[in-house]
């Protein structure tokens, strides 16, 4: 009698998974991911792991990886050029100065990798066509432009440790409708409205508004 191969467990917890196990993959929902390769890469649909297609026994089986760590962005530092990338699982995202630091991936996740080449490879193909964006912790001027978390822009990814982020963030909408209302005003009132919102940036500095 031919022995019963184990399902997937796509919930198990790292004691559990084990890069031997063989797995039924009629009974695992598997997306391939897009990597500009065949569908030997997949990914499962709770989005928790990675997997990868090999043949064996005349059969085509789903092995583990690791955790589905997607690459979001290259990062670039505009004051000392340092790069890193944005990393996410699930709905938590990371910064890590490499994509090769495998056990800080793992501290993260809190699943192991079983096949770091795969793995790495996995992610190696999704940085060849991430975007690149500045990395920033402060607000202010950068390229003819004021960056402030208040204002999504997409070219921009700002530390999580700045300590504005809260602040700037808590009714958004009500603080750039006060700056327009003011600067379309343009009289007295609107420009003193104008210089109270310029200083609830947390990097201003003090400043005195003359009225002649």
């Amino acid at each position: 009698m031919p022995k019963k191969r184990r399902s997937a467990q796509p919930n198990a917890s790292p004691n559990e998974l084990s890069s031997n196990e063989d797995y039924n993959i009629g009974e695992l929902c598997l997306t391939p991911l897009d990597l500009g390769l065949n569908a030997q890469y997949c990914v499962d649909q709770e989005q928790i792991f990675y997997y990868v297609l090999k043949e064996k026994r005349q059969e085509v089986l789903p092995q583990i990886v690791g955790p589905a760590v997607k690459v979001l962005c290259k990062l670039v530092d505009p004051e000392t050029q340092e790069k890193s990338f944005l990393l996410q699982f699930r709905n938590e995202t990371f910064i890590l100065p490499t994509i090769s630091d495998t056990d800080t991936i793992e501290s993260y996740t809190g699943y192991p990798i079983l096949k770091p080449q795969d793995f790495l490879t996995i992610l190696a193909l999704q940085v060849k066509t991430c975007p690149e964006r500045y990395l920033l912790n402060t607000t202010g001027w950068f390229q003819d432009r004021y960056y402030t978390p208040i204002v999504e822009q997409n070219d921009i990814v700002w530390q999580k440790n700045t300590f504005f982020l809260d602040f700037e963030r808590d009714n958004a909408d009500k603080q750039l409708l006060l700056i327009k209302d003011a600067l379309q005003e343009g009289k007295l009132l609107g420009l003193l409205y104008l210089a109270s919102a310029m200083a609830l940036f947390p990097d201003s500095v003090p400043y005195v508004v003359f009225v002649s």
